[in-house]
């Protein structure tokens, strides 16, 4: 992202009172654990790695479509 990365815009996001029950997921090119731990410390619900697998994407995101309330 040219003006921030995911991880900043994670923090915003979950600092907003507003946006707390909305799930983040993301989806980077990198697989390191400190990564993946930061995700975790953050609050960010999935972490998908490229290249992925289509059938993986569908399974993540149904976890979060099927808990949703519209």
């Amino acid at each position: 992202m040219p003006i921030m990365d995911g991880f900043t815009a994670s923090c915003l996001i979950k600092e907003d009172y507003k946006l707390l029950n909305i799930p983040i997921i993301i989806l980077s090119a990198r697989v390191g654990k400190e990564d993946k731990k930061r995700a975790v410390d953050l609050g960010i619900e999935d972490f998908i790695n490229k290249l992925f697998q289509q059938a993986y994407l569908h399974y993540v995101l149904n976890k979060y479509v099927m808990n949703s309330e519209i």
